[in-house]
């Protein structure tokens, strides 16, 4: 199987932010979603995310801020889980 070669076109970046933001919200909807009691407050949390999905997709700078803070989030978990690279 031949080797993918990453991506350097603009979009390539803007769509992998994107899907990664938009899979990490969908985890935390379903933590969220566990805790509420009514339909109203799930479809509400719900339409919560799809508007951040949204302003993902519309908003290079939001994007980029959120996926930074969140990749910062992970690397600080990773490191104090003892999973960071070079441990």
């Amino acid at each position: 199987m031949s080797e993918i070669n990453e991506c350097d076109h603009p979009k390539c970046l803007e769509y992998r932010q994107v899907a990664a933001l938009v899979c990490h919200d969908l985890d935390l909807l379903v933590e969220a979603i566990k805790h509420m009691d009514s339909v109203e407050d799930i479809k509400n949390q719900v339409f919560h995310t799809q508007r951040q999905k949204d302003e993902l997709i519309k908003d290079a700078d939001c994007r980029e801020m959120r996926y930074n803070a969140t990749s910062m989030l992970f690397s600080l978990g990773a490191r104090q889980s003892g999973t960071g690279s070079g441990e």
